[in-house]
Formats: structure tokens, sequence, C-alpha cells
């Protein structure tokens, strides 16, 4: 007797095909897979019965259709067609540029404000002003000076020669001829007029006081738009790089992951300090056009301050070798410097003193506040040098030098970096520019703390 017979016997009640044990799918040795309704799994995909008859095209359009089938009715939207309507949502893509926008106002705003003090501060690193005006200092003297006595003053007078023989018309009608052939025209004055400012002292309000009174209010946004792309490129070209070695290094782009939460700090650190100072050297050219942009006068070199002109006359081929080597360094310490009072200094906070900046905001932006001021005096002299590096390459190894009297300031001489710091009359003045910048970083720290709210203290560390 068969098995199917020994079966039958010993349950003679169980009927195989009529069984439903309540599953959603029963498989029968003589049909396969068969579903609640009775048709097969072979029957709902339908492919293998097709390849042989169809082309390429139908059978994907056969694999959809039983792609389709094996989904229920309410989930029959495809992916293709959730891309899509995401592409084309205009409340997506409303949102989005708005954010860009409201991000490039509040940036290029936050800019303009600034741009007048950086144009001081590049003015005082670079400038000699060792003969101020002090014709104001003069008046304020003849101001202070106690009237004299009327008898004094009667005296004063008639001690004055008194002229016997005054002259006659055709005499003051000669010497004016005189005069007029010795003295120039006043359009040759305004002409050969020198560009030099001459402010009365060294602080901030009257550097920018005469920057004024030489170039008027736009003398004080010299180089405006050219310092907003550098800055942007910066950012930009910083991320890019981090993004095109960290895969290489095998750690997380510091982009999108702190530095403190890095798997491998050694590779972090080294991606973040190179990533930052390719950024910087490649953007070398563009940060010695603002600093021409700055130091030249509006007035005497309006045809050449165009940003456009001056990049397409830029060649790596032909002015990348003349750079001296002092700039190439001091670009680099510059680098270097920013990112370890910056970046690394988050990571020294965190491993001694467990402070972050998600959960300690305020005495995350005390230290830094600190770390930034101590950076002040490190990195303001090797920015003092590389400026005066610049001015001294533009006038004498650029191929399209600038002319000394189109220059706004007196340039501090520069020979080397070693000559510079040892010679007592240029590195007394590898600070200039303090003023401004404490004044910014102290601004920054007040603007941090009075953003804080109780939402940012609670706000989840990742």
């Amino acid at each position: 007797m068969d098995d199917i017979g020994n079966r039958s016997q010993i349950r003679p009640y169980h009927d195989p095909s009529s069984f439903n044990a309540g599953y959603s799918s029963v498989y029968r040795p003589d049909e396969g897979v068969i579903d609640v309704n009775g048709h097969t799994l072979a029957s709902k995909l339908n492919i293998a019965q097709s390849i042989g008859r169809t082309t390429s095209s139908g059978v994907l359009s056969e694999f959809s259709k039983g792609r389709k089938l094996l989904r229920n009715d309410n989930d029959s939207k495809v992916i293709g067609d959730l891309e899509w309507s995401d592409c084309l949502n205009v409340g997506v893509w409303k949102r989005i540029i708005g954010n860009l926008l409201d991000q490039f106002v509040r940036r290029y705003f936050r800019h303009l404000i600034q741009q007048p003090f950086e144009v001081v501060r590049c003015l005082l690193q670079i400038g000699e002003f060792n003969e101020l005006n002090n014709s104001n200092n003069n008046n304020n003297k003849d101001k202070n000076r106690l009237p004299q006595p009327l008898e004094l003053r009667d005296e004063e007078e008639q001690d004055e020669e008194i002229d016997f023989f005054p002259k006659t018309g055709e005499q003051l009608e000669g010497e004016a001829g005189l005069k007029d052939t010795s003295e120039p025209a006043p359009e040759q004055v305004i002409h050969h007029r020198h560009a030099e400012i001459k402010p009365e002292s060294m602080h901030t309000m009257d550097i920018a006081t005469a920057v004024m009174d030489n170039e008027g209010v736009r003398g004080l946004w010299k180089a405006n738009n050219t310092t907003f792309i550098y800055n942007f490129l910066s950012l930009t070209l910083d991320a890019w790089f981090t993004g095109l070695i960290s895969p290489f290094l095998g750690v997380p782009d510091p982009s999108f992951m702190d530095l403190i939460h890095s798997p491998d700090l050694k590779a972090s650190v080294l991606l973040t300090v190179s990533a930052n100072m390719f950024t910087k050297m490649f953007l070398l050219p563009l940060d010695i056009i603002r600093t021409r942009l700055i130091v030249t006068s509006m007035q005497h070199t309006k045809d050449q301050r165009s940003l456009r002109n001056l990049t397409h006359q830029w060649s790596w081929r032909k002015d990348g070798f003349k750079i001296p080597g002092d700039m190439w360094i001091l670009t680099a310490l510059q680098s270097v410097t920013g990112v370890i009072f910056n970046k690394l200094f988050d990571l020294f906070i965190y491993h001694e003193f467990n402070v972050e900046k998600h959960s300690q905001i305020g005495w995350y932006h005390t230290l830094k506040l600190l770390s930034q001021t101590v950076e002040m005096f490190v990195k303001l002299p090797l920015e003092n040098l590389l400026r005066r590096c610049q001015v001294n390459y533009l006038l004498d190894t650029s191929r399209h030098p600038i002319q000394r009297e189109d220059l706004v300031v007196k340039p501090i001489p520069y020979t080397s970096i070693w000559s510079s710091l040892k010679d007592g009359h240029t590195n007394s003045g590898l600070w200039n520019g303090w003023r401004i910048v404490l004044m910014s970083i102290v601004g920054g720290y007040g603007f941090n703390i009075l953003s804080i709210d109780s939402i940012d203290r609670e706000q989840e560390k990742f």
C-alpha cells in the first residue's frame, strides 16, 4: 500500500485540496504555491512564458506589471513617480531658494559692516605713518590760546611796518601775470595730487576719515565684492578638499562630523590642516588681487579695478613661479595657526575639560574668546608680514606692477621674514590693527552669548 493510501486511511476526514489553515498561500505538489484566490505564483509573475517572444522593453514592462501584482492595490505607486513628484514640487523649491536667499542676505549684510574695518586694518598693516597731519592739532592749540589784552594787541599792530609807497595798479597787474606764469593751473594741481592719505593719528576712525577725505565714502568699501567672493570660495573649497581627501584616509568628512567624534583623530587632524592649507594656497592669487585693490587709489586706477580683468591676467604658469617663497610660507603658517586655535582647540577643551558646543554653550564661547585672543597675538604678525610681502611683490616682481604714486599709504620696506623680525623699525608695527581684531572678537562673543536660549541649551548631542 502506497504512502497516500496510508494517509487517507489514517486521516480519512482530511482532504488536502479543501483544507484551509488560514495561510495566505499554500503549497500543492502538483500546482506549486497558490494564494487564497487560486492564482499561482508563476501566473502572477508571467515572465518566464514571455521571455522568448518579447523584446527587452517588453520584459521590463511585464516585470513592472508583475511587481504591481505582488503589491497591494493601495501601494501601486512606483519609485520613479515619487522622485519626479519631489522634483516638481513647487513648495520644496520655494523653501530651498528662500533659505539660500536668506543666508546670502545675512552674510552679505554682515560683510558690508565688516569691510570698512578690513580696509583700515590692511592699511595699518602695510603703511608707514611717520608724517601725520598735525594741522588740526595746531588749530586746536590756537583755539586754546588765551586772548591777549587790548593794550598788547595795539602794541603789536603799532610794531608792524607801514608801507609808505603803495603799489600802483600796473605793478599789481604785472605781479599777477608773473604769478600766473609761475604757478600751475588748478587742474594741474588736482591731476598731480598725491594719492597718500594724511591721517591725524593711527586710530581706526582717523584712518577711515583720511580715506574718506581722499576717495569719498566708496573708499571704505574697496575690494568689497572681491573679499566676499574670497570668503565664499574659502568655505566652499575647504569643504570640497575635505570631501575629496577623507576617503583616502579612511575617516569621516569633518564637514559632516565634528572632530571630537572621529574614530581616528590623527588622520582627521591631518585632513583638516591639509585641506585648509590647500585652500589658502589655491586662493592666494585672489588674495593678492584683494590687497592690490585696497592699497591703490580709486581715482588713479579707475581702469585697473576690474576683478574679471585682473583674474584673466593671472597665469599659474607665468606668475606662479614669480611668487616669492616667503609668501607661500606665511600663507601656510597663517592657515595652520587658524586651524590650531579654532578646530583643534575644540578637541583640547573636549578631552581636557569635557566642554563642547552643544551642551556647555556658555563655557564653550568663553573659552573660545580666550583662544581667539591668544590667536590674535600669534596670527596678527604673520598677517602683517604677509600683506607687506604682497605689496612688495606687486611693486617689484609682478608682471603687472602697480606704481608707487598710486598707493594710498607709504609702504613699510620688506626684504624677508627674518630681516623684518630683526629690524626694530619694522617689527614694532607687527601688531598694527589689533584694536579692530579685538573689537571683532568681543562683538562676536557678545552676539553668541545673547543668542543662547533655553532651546539651544537642551539640544541633543550628535
